[in-house]
């Protein structure tokens, strides 16, 4: 099962890895990405200053849509050429999110 999996490993079969991450599939996932956003942006290059300042100005957001706009910043801030599934997934993989990740490998995002 994917969740049995631990920080720096993950499925070997998801091969929509290189699509474009969508805003469905941020908003899907940042409830699993929950407090762990700050250190996913962190392994996505984000820089500090821009994370610290989403922080502020979702400071009264639930934690759930301050990674949703986080997501959503970081998928503005490189472009579709680095807004991979296969980023955000690495990135997830680093810091823990297993389920974030199973929802993405199951492709749970999609209508």
């Amino acid at each position: 099962m994917f969740s049995d999996y631990s920080p720096g490993e993950g499925p070997t079969d998801c091969s929509h890895f290189n699509e474009v991450v969508t805003q469905g599939l941020c908003l899907h996932i940042s409830p699993y990405v929950g407090g762990n956003w700050k250190r996913a942006l962190r392994n996505l290059s984000m820089d500090e200053t821009t994370i610290r300042n989403l922080d502020e100005d979702f400071k009264n957001s639930r934690v759930a849509d301050k990674c949703y706009e986080a997501l959503i910043a970081w998928k503005e801030s490189v472009g579709s050429q680095r807004a991979t599934i296969k980023n955000l997934c690495d990135a997830l993989r680093r810091v823990g999110c297993s389920e974030a990740l199973k929802c993405i490998e199951e492709r749970q995002y999609v209508a």
